[in-house]
This record gives structure tokens, C-alpha cells and sequence, in this order.
């Protein structure tokens, strides 16, 4: 029961951390676009991983999809900043 309950508070936390420190346009440690598309691609597939396990199938292949045209528009629109 505890480890549930602080895998449901810690792994969010963590990854908002590493989203803040590594992916975010203000980020404080300033990456290659490689490592940057490494982390993002871990971080979404884990979230379409762990709504997948939750039983919402629909809305993860909808959240995957639009992930995926988000980060295309961004490289295709040199929108990145790093």
C-alpha cells in the first residue's frame, strides 16, 4: 500500500523534475535536441504506458498521437530553442 501511494506522488514529481531541469524551454541544464528527444520520448511513453495499464486505451493512443504531431510542428517549425 505505501509503495503504491508514493509511486503515484514520486514518479509524477520526478518527472516534472526532469522535465524542468533537462526538456522545458526555460530549462536550467541545456542539452543536445538528441538527449532532449530521449527524455521527452521516455517521459510520454511511460504516461501512455501507465494510462494504458489503467484501462484507458482510446485516450493514450489519442495522447500518443498527439504527442507525436505536437513534437513534429515544433521540429518543423524550429520552435525547439536549443
Amino acid at each position: 500500500m505505501f509503495l503504491r501511494f508514493a509511486a503515484g506522488l514520486g514518479l509524477p514529481v520526478a518527472a516534472a523534475f526532469l522535465w524542468g531541469l533537462f526538456v522545458s524551454p526555460k530549462a536550467s541544464v541545456r542539452v543536445p535536441l538528441f538527449a532532449v528527444l530521449i527524455i521527452e520520448a521516455v517521459l510520454f511513453a511511460a504516461a501512455v504506458f501507465c494510462l494504458i495499464q489503467s484501462g484507458f486505451t482510446v485516450f493514450a493512443v489519442i495522447f500518443a498521437a498527439f504527442a507525436v504531431i505536437n513534437r513534429f510542428i515544433i521540429l518543423k517549425w524550429d520552435m525547439q530553442g536549443v
